[in-house]
């Protein structure tokens, strides 16, 4: 199963592919907020739910699920994020530039 975020600007769509099937699933965050929250809940093996923009990110044993505020639901399973990035804690972020 390939696995994939499309950027649409201020939503994006979460697809999931096999020779099969294909789903989409479209939430209301951008790619950035998103992908910044999957990557903080995969740093802190503790963090069980955490919130990015309008979605919730939730663990489960097999996968993080990205859940609206209401209707649906999304899993990304677990093994689809390289060992690395499940334990690495977020780059901080750079200090704005003043002057």
């Amino acid at each position: 199963m390939e696995f994939s975020i499309i950027d649409e600007g201020e939503y994006c769509s979460l697809t999931a592919k096999d020779c099969a099937t294909s789903n989409v699933f479209r939430v209301a965050v951008t790619k950035a907020t998103l992908l910044e929250g999957l990557r903080t809940i995969l740093a802190d093996p503790e963090a069980k739910e955490i919130i990015a923009g309008n979605v919730l990110l939730f663990r489960k044993k097999a996968g993080i699920v990205v859940a609206p505020r209401a209707g649906a639901q999304f899993e990304i399973p677990i093994s689809t994020f390289p060992a690395g990035a499940r334990m690495k804690k977020p780059a901080p972020k750079p200090a704005p530039e003043t002057g």
